[in-house]
């Protein structure tokens, strides 16, 4: 079942969260831009999950802890331009930060893509290069009495 919130970048309407997925396939994770095409494909407006608050921190945190406790997980924060210059895959507004101490720190100048870490509870953001392969989550907006994840 979907985790829905509130949110300033939907006007007030509720998103859900998806479990954190699996890419299709044996690894059973994926690289930045296949996780986010992933979501894409889950209809109503879905990409990679945006956290622009501490409350949703809290509330991503728990929901990934919940279902996918023991791996990384990509959110939908990137530098797509390669300018240190961050961006979030649903157009939301980058103005609530999270990184981890010392982050980011674009190590061996490659690392444009962002991650929740499983140690540290998923509370932190550490960029880390977009090839990598992460379980990741979705954020989608739910519609009027939708309380079933799509897909599922």
């Amino acid at each position: 079942m979907g985790f829905a919130f509130p949110t300033k970048a939907a006007a007030g309407a509720p998103l859900a969260l998806l479990p954190p997925l699996p890419a299709l396939g044996a690894a059973d994770t994926a690289g930045f831009l296949l996780s986010q095409a992933a979501c894409r494909k889950q209809g109503r407006g879905a990409h990679l999950a945006s956290v622009l608050s501490s409350s949703a921190t809290e509330v991503v945190a728990g929901y990934i802890s919940s279902h996918y406790p023991d791996g990384n997980v990509w959110i939908g924060l990137h530098d797509p331009r390669h300018n240190r210059v961050w961006t979030w895959t649903d157009g939301s507004s980058f103005t609530y930060r999270a990184w981890r101490f010392w982050e980011p720190n674009n190590w061996m100048w490659r690392e444009y893509c962002v991650e929740l870490r499983h140690f540290g509870g998923f509370k932190k953001w550490n960029d880390i290069d977009c090839k990598r392969q992460r379980a990741f989550i979705c954020k989608y907006h739910l519609k009027a009495g939708v309380h079933q994840p799509l897909g599922r």
